[in-house]
């Protein structure tokens, strides 16, 4: 009887163990998650970022100064069809890059609008006057452009006596970023991207010279301006052939038209929308710490779970269960960074249209503008004449599990999300205009009140 207690006794404390083993990295990671949850600026989305304040300052050291330069040439360079060709920057001297350094620091004046919009009334906030009055006004923010620090900031802020460590509880990422870096590359496709984070120049833009040459070739009313094809050599009009055309586009004979630089700063504006979101670090995050780590664990349990069989049928069955978790787990992956990459895409054109509304811009372009590039997606698919690949070369995107965001999806593909941001464009507008009235109706309320 002594035997058979002390054995149940073994059996229930050997149990308990195995709980423990189970529950405590679930504990472990559940408490990491929290400690480093903070909410987005601006929208107040719940978001992880799982870096240290000193590896956050370490990343941005790097990237201050010459550095999100000498960063994004490697990039570039990587990018070439060999890997080794650098990029052709064009120089300042340029009227193009004068005219995407102008609006863009236009820009960068919404922005500290949208900051002061923290500590004062939205009806003390001078917004710039548009050609039309009936311009959507955006409402208060609920969520601050400054963010409350993460649990795990106000940890790593406590006082130690190690020199090497940080004190301060401000994160790179919480810091106004202008002004903002920015390159123009001498390449034919049409998009942009944004890399970097946080203040000093760390966090910054690259522009391809084919959607400044889109742009350009666009008339007051907004349709694309066909480029003149001309007469192919006689060999190629033998054999039936033709050469595609390469237009090069010179400085106008006036400024760029309004419609232009509401296109560009529509752009612009949603790459901004990244860096001021520190889209940038939260995707390196995922990416680089979290994604991997869940992943691990799920294979590390499996493994445990699948050991008795594995045990039994020999190594050989193990790898391969293996081989297959991993396959498995990658195409998780994958759907996650599908996700993530949606979400945060949408999330930018939110906040994109508050920053050109603050700059002086009518937001109500930025729908026009994600409807040309819709129609453009539509009439490539509709043209039989027209590969994949001339559709992929033309409207490229950058892999964003990477550190940095495109601002167009990759042709065809991309309709469904193409629609949703119209959509969501369209809903917050209309938001705008809800909020608005519903403030002018408590003011019309207040002022009864006050005479009765």
């Amino acid at each position: 009887m002594v035997k058979r207690d002390n054995a149940i006794r073994r059996i229930r404390i050997l149990n308990k163990a195995l709980l423990a083993m189970f529950f405590t990295p679930l504990a472990l990671l559940s408490l990491t998650i929290i400690a480093s949850t903070e909410k987005t600026p601006i929208t107040g989305r719940h978001r992880l970022i799982l870096l240290s304040p000193e590896e956050e300052e370490t990343i941005h050291s790097q990237l201050t100064g010459n550095g999100w330069y000498a960063q994004v040439y490697d990039v570039l360079t990587s990018q070439s069809p060999d890997g080794k060709t650098p990029p052709t920057i064009i120089p300042t001297s340029d009227w193009r890059w004068k005219w995407v350094e102008e609006t863009l620091r236009r820009l960068e004046i919404g922005i500290y609008r949208i900051y002061q919009s923290n500590e004062l009334d939205q009806d003390a906030i001078l917004l710039p006057v548009t050609e039309d009055d009936d311009v959507p006004i955006p409402p208060p923010l609920h969520h601050p452009l400054n963010p409350r620090p993460r649990a795990f900031t106000v940890v790593h802020g406590i006082p130690t006596d190690d020199p090497n460590r940080s004190h301060s509880v401000e994160n790179p990422h919480t810091q106004l970023g202008p002004p903002y870096s920015f390159v123009i590359v001498e390449n034919p496709e049409r998009n942009a991207f944004s890399y970097g984070f946080g203040a000093e120049g760390a966090g910054g833009i690259v522009l391809y010279s084919g959607f400044l040459d889109e742009v350009l070739q666009q008339s007051r009313s907004g349709h694309l301006i066909p480029s003149p094809q001309g007469n192919p050599p006689f060999l190629l009009r033998l054999f039936g052939l033709s050469t595609p055309p390469s237009p090069t586009i010179s400085r106008p004979s006036g400024e760029p038209t309004p419609e232009q630089t509401a296109s560009l700063a529509t752009l612009l504006s949603h790459e901004l929308a990244h860096l001021l979101l520190s889209h940038h670090l939260e995707t390196l995050s995922s990416g680089t710490i979290f994604v991997p780590t869940i992943t691990s664990i799920v294979l590390d349990f499996a493994r445990v779970i699948l050991f008795p069989i594995t045990f039994l049928f020999g190594p050989f069955v193990g790898d391969a269960l293996t081989d297959f978790g991993k396959v498995g787990m990658g195409e998780v992956r994958k759907q996650s960074e599908a996700c993530s990459s949606h979400m945060l895409e949408l999330e930018a054109d939110e906040v994109s249209i508050r920053l050109m509304r603050y700059a002086g811009f009518d937001p109500r372009k930025a729908v026009d503008f994600w409807e040309r590039k819709l129609d453009d997606f539509r009439a490539l698919d509709a043209d039989s004449s027209v590969g994949t690949s001339n559709v992929s070369s033309q409207y490229s995107t950058e892999s964003f599990w990477s550190p940095h965001h495109s601002a167009l999806g990759s042709g065809p593909t991309s309709h469904p999300v193409g629609s949703e941001r119209v959509r969501k464009l369209k809903a917050e507008l209309q938001r705008w205009r809800n909020e608005a009235e519903k403030s002018k109706l408590r003011s019309e309320s207040l002022n009864v009140e006050e005479k009765i």
